[in-house]
């Protein structure tokens, strides 16, 4: 209540939270944009939430000194050579807490 949250909402999160609710749609977005210097970047997310993401995502360049583009505007640029994944435990500065 001290949130301004319904019981509705705050009982779909901890249901959401156990794996009792699976049904979210997550969709691929792709982000494209000018980093600090000029220097071209594309980021591909997964999100159950555009919205949201491209708020983050907005937010990210910004304070890198960057801007986002138009969709279309860099994927000309780029050719898809490769996927870096990295997990969580092993990025050093990582914890559960932030």
């Amino acid at each position: 209540r001290y949130a301004n949250m319904t019981k509705d909402v705050i009982e779909r999160a901890i249901k959401r939270g156990t794996g009792e609710i699976t049904s979210a749609d997550y969709e691929e977005r792709t982000y494209e944009g000018y980093g600090m210097g000029g220097v071209a970047v594309m980021v591909k997310t997964l999100t159950d939430n555009p919205t949201r993401t491209v708020a983050n995502i907005r937010m990210y360049f910004n304070r890198g000194g960057g801007l986002m583009g138009n969709s279309g505007s860099l994927s000309f640029i780029f050719e898809r050579k490769g996927v870096f994944r990295i997990a969580m435990d092993q990025i050093p500065s990582y914890t559960k807490e932030t």
